[in-house]
C-alpha cells in the first residue's frame, strides 16, 4: 500500500467520527477532500504543479507550527500529516506533534506518513526547486528535500518526548525509494 492508499483507508475508517484536518496538504495528493476534510497549507501556490491550493476545498492558511492559532483546541478527531516530517529537522518535528496535541480531541488521532528517503537532495528534485521554505534556526528547519530519515530510535525519542503512543505502525511504499524495506511508514499516534 502506498502512502496515500494508506492516509485514504486510515480516514475512510474515522471520518464519521468527526472533523479531519489534512496538515501540511499540499495539493491534497491523497484526495482526502472527498471525504470533506480541512485542508491545511502554508503555501497558497504548489510551484510544482503550478496549482492554487486555495481552490482546494476547505482550504485554511497557515503553519503547521501554528496550528493552535488557526483552529480551537480539541476540534479535530483525526489530523493527517503526511509526507511533512521528513522534510524537516527533529526540533521543527517535535514542536508540529505539539500543536497537533492541541486542536486534536482527547480521544482522536494522529495518522503520519513518510518516506525512508536518503538519497541527496539534488537527486530528489532539479536544482530550481530545491528551496528552504522555513529557515529558523538551522538555516533549514523546513525544506523542499527530504532532509531527515526517521529511523526507530528517532521515532522512539520524538514520540516519547511530544507525549504519542503508537496504536499502529504499518510499512507503505514509495516508487522513488529503492533498495530500502521499509520504504516508509504509516503510523496511527493516539495521546499518551
Amino acid at each position: 500500500m502506498n502512502c496515500h492508499q494508506y492516509q485514504k483507508a486510515m480516514v475512510q475508517d474515522r471520518v464519521e467520527l468527526g472533523p479531519v484536518l489534512n496538515a501540511a496538504s499540499k495539493e491534497d495528493p491523497a484526495n482526502l477532500s472527498q471525504f470533506g476534510v480541512t485542508n491545511f497549507d502554508i503555501n497558497t501556490h504548489c510551484a510544482m504543479l503550478n496549482r492554487d491550493l486555495r481552490t482546494l476545498p476547505n482550504f485554511v492558511l497557515g503553519s503547521v507550527l501554528e496550528m493552535s492559532a488557526h483552529f480551537k483546541e480539541g476540534q479535530f478527531k483525526t489530523i493527517v500529516l503526511g509526507e511533512y516530517i521528513e522534510h524537516c529537522v527533529p526540533a521543527v518535528v517535535k514542536k508540529s506533534l505539539l500543536e497537533c496535541k492541541k486542536v486534536l480531541s482527547d480521544d482522536g488521532m494522529l495518522i503520519l506518513t513518510f518516506p525512508l528517503d536518503a538519497r541527496p537532495p539534488k537527486s530528489q528534485h532539479a536544482e530550481r526547486h530545491l528551496k528552504v521554505w522555513l529557515e529558523g534556526e538551522t538555516g533549514h528547519d523546513i525544506t523542499v528535500w527530504h532532509q531527515t530519515v526517521w529511523e526507530d530510535d528517532m521515532l522512539e525519542e520524538l514520540f516519547s518526548e511530544t507525549g504519542w503512543t503508537v496504536v499502529k505502525k504499518d510499512p507503505v511504499s514509495y516508487a522513488f525509494i529503492k533498495g530500502r524495506n521499509p520504504q516508509g511508514w504509516g503510523i496511527l499516534l493516539e495521546k499518551a
